[in-house]
């Protein structure tokens, strides 16, 4: 039996993927910086917002970037260094925001994963990126959360419309899915 070694390759890549992404900063930043788990505070989200009003306003800094940073890795990773095409980079962001939502490290517990589907953006989709980061922080200045999933509902037909290969479509549409999983589950 003869199987194709791209495929082992590809999975092993979406592993790693989902291991990086399972790496908690916002749980590691309550711990180093505070000495809390950050899922006993505040919102109890092992994410950036809770760690901006549970451990320290200037932490969100170094956690965001991480977080972006993580998912942004195996999506240039996979797009630019191997170039596997925007498919399998969609996918590697998926599988870091994943291991975010559901760590392995934390009880397959976790943060929303927004900072990690910016990151996959930023590489794969730049202008969907920039989209979805202007409608966060105008939420954040409203103080309304609705802005962010206006936003993350208007990436396919976003992609769509600048013409972006049908696998960004398809990564938004599952980044769509997984935010709603997660929201499932926090509800």
């Amino acid at each position: 039996m003869d199987s194709d070694p791209l495929i082992w390759q590809i999975a092993l890549l979406l592993i790693g993927a989902y291991l990086l992404g399972s790496v908690p900063s916002a749980y590691l930043a309550g711990r180093w910086l505070k000495g809390i788990d950050v899922r006993q505070y505040g919102t109890g989200n092992v994410g950036g917002s809770n760690v901006y009003h549970s451990v320290s306003r200037w932490a969100i800094v170094p956690v965001a970037i991480f977080d972006i940073g993580k998912a942004a890795f195996t999506a240039w990773l996979a797009l630019y260094i191997l170039d596997w095409g925007p498919g399998v980079a969609m996918a590697a962001g998926i599988c870091v925001s994943i291991g975010h939502a559901w760590s392995i490290f934390l009880g397959f517990n976790g943060g929303r994963g927004l900072s990690c589907i910016a990151g996959t953006l930023l590489v794969v989709f730049p202008w969907g990126a920039l989209f979805l980061i202007i409608l966060v922080l105008l939420g954040v200045l409203l103080k309304n959360t609705v802005s962010t999933t206006i936003a993350l509902l208007l990436l396919p037909l976003i992609s769509v419309a600048l013409g972006e290969p049908v696998a960004i479509t398809w990564g938004c549409l599952a980044f769509i899915l997984f935010t709603a999983l997660k929201r499932l589950e926090g509800n």
